[in-house]
């Protein structure tokens, strides 16, 4: 997960949502074709967890003062992680995609 590229979702974003929306686009690039993703969470290493989650306390602290936990949205629905999972990597190995049926 490049820092860069997340850096510049934050920048882009608006809305909590938008954000963790992004993220999971950057480990899930067909995301709205997915109806549902089992076993977890991706998992990243703490230091990339930490930097995140200090990137949504600063964008929570501008954008929803006082209306939410600054990031609370990240640790509710954020990734997991694994002291073994290098810096820009997101390991999705344990968990199941399922797709949206198609009509």
């Amino acid at each position: 997960m490049d820092l860069d590229e997340i850096d510049s979702l934050f920048k882009s974003s608006r809305h909590q949502n938008e954000v963790i929306d992004g993220l999971y686009k950057m480990v899930f690039p067909d995301l709205d074709d997915i109806e549902k993703i089992k076993g977890g969470w991706p998992t990243v290493n703490p230091e990339t967890w930490k930097y995140i989650a200090w990137r949504f306390r600063a964008f929570d602290i501008k954008h929803h003062r006082d209306v939410v936990v600054p990031d609370g949205a990240w640790m509710n629905r954020g990734f997991s992680t694994d002291d073994s999972i290098p810096a820009d990597y997101v390991d999705i190995s344990t968990l199941e995609t399922i797709y949206k049926k198609v009509r």
